[in-house]
């Protein structure tokens, strides 16, 4: 019976993430500007959400969270540190001995930033890539802090001090239809 449950929740977060996904635009992803962001702007892409499911598939709390997930909830992180792009480990089958500094992210990935996010009155870590062509991309939420966490900013990190207000735009109207839309869609899901 347990097993049944779990499974009907990962499936149904599954296929909520499957659908939600077509609703973020595909080369740019969903931005989000608040103050509360380390560089002023976070970046969810496709993948973002498949990332925290696949990171997060026995936590049940994250599970149950992501078809609800409103993507302005983002906005109400606080920053906590940052941590390096961490080399594999030499148990990992993927560890190369004549590259020790090799990991999965070297191609994209400088170095993580990491927030906290209530869900279900729990704080959860939002582990954060400084992707190299988006800037900050959400990529995992982990219930445990990680060990490695740096307090403080990264040097030679291009702080956002304020967000200048928007002026309007058809840009913004469509993130915020897109925004919008996948609200609907995930709150129709229960």
């Amino acid at each position: 019976m347990i097993n049944n449950r779990a499974d009907n929740i990962k499936s149904t977060t599954l296929k909520a993430i499957n659908r939600a996904k077509k609703l973020i635009p595909i080369y740019t992803g969903l931005s989000l500007e608040s103050n509360s962001f380390l560089t002023g702007k976070i970046t969810i892409l496709r993948r973002s959400l498949k990332d925290i499911f696949e990171h997060a598939v026995e936590d049940e709390t994250i599970c149950q969270w992501l078809p609800t997930l409103h993507f302005d909830s983002f906005k109400k992180m606080k920053y906590k540190g940052w941590a390096h792009n961490r080399p594999y480990p030499q148990s990992h089958p993927h560890y190369d001995p004549s590259h020790p500094s090799k990991s999965k992210h070297n191609t994209d990935t400088d170095y993580f930033l990491y927030y906290t996010i209530k869900i279900s009155n729990r704080n959860y870590w939002v582990n954060v890539k400084m992707h190299r062509d988006y800037g900050e991309v959400v990529y995992t939420i982990k219930r445990y802090k990680p060990a490695d966490l740096i307090k403080g900013h990264k040097k030679n990190v291009t702080l956002k001090t304020s967000i200048p207000p928007h002026t309007g735009g058809a840009n913004h109207i469509n993130i915020t239809m897109q925004i919008y839309i996948i609200f609907l869609f995930l709150a129709s899901l229960f």
